[in-house]
């Protein structure tokens, strides 16, 4: 998710890999505030209060993963202290008290929620055309894997089926190779294949 927020970031300030760039380890942070900076519209300041709210929560998750990713750590500057940033039926960051604190996704709603903001930047901030969902048929036929072997049910036996002579137990299973054993639901009957 930190690439997407950086990319999205890269589209609303274009200069944004260059200052990277130019920076060459040096005041990295400082060249990419000045890139964004440069912009205007700037994001966080947008008219469009779900603009700024998206660009404020993806910056404040991405934040908490940048200097510490696996031990994240909310780091809000005191501007953005004591804010709710919310976009309706999406996301809501409440960041009262989160400073310093570590980084738990039920803050902002967790992975599902995040899944929505995503879709709701592409689509209505970014201008993406979501494609149609495809129809996905279901299988004709179950397979079911039990260790190495995969089996499926039959109405009848194929043709092209080896023959084999086993011993059944009494209580009417089917001793397989390994050490696997096929037992019925119900109780088997002199007469079964």
């Amino acid at each position: 998710m930190a690439v997407a927020i950086k990319d999205a970031i890269e589209v609303v300030a274009p200069e944004l890999p260059n200052a990277v760039k130019k920076a060459a380890k040096k005041d990295i942070d400082g060249e990419i505030w000045k890139a964004i900076q440069g912009v205007n519209p700037k994001p966080w300041k947008s008219s469009d209060h779900d603009v700024a709210a998206a660009y404020h929560i993806a910056r404040l998750i991405r934040n908490a993963y940048s200097h510490a990713p696996f031990a994240p750590t909310w780091m809000i500057h005191p501007n953005l202290q004591g804010k709710v940033f919310a976009i309706a039926d999406v996301v809501t960051l409440d960041t009262t008290g989160l400073h310093g604190a570590p980084f738990d996704g039920r803050h902002y709603g967790g992975p599902l929620t995040m899944f929505r903001f995503c879709r709701f930047v592409r689509t209505q901030i970014l201008g993406d055309e979501p494609s149609p969902r495809k129809v996905v048929p279901m299988p004709r036929s179950a397979i079911y894997q039990v260790g190495d072997m995969m089996l499926t049910q039959v109405d009848e036996i194929p043709s092209n089926a080896a023959s084999v002579e086993i011993e059944r137990p009494p209580d009417g299973s089917i001793p397989l190779s390994g050490g696997y054993v096929l037992k019925s639901g119900g109780k088997a009957n002199d007469g079964d294949p």
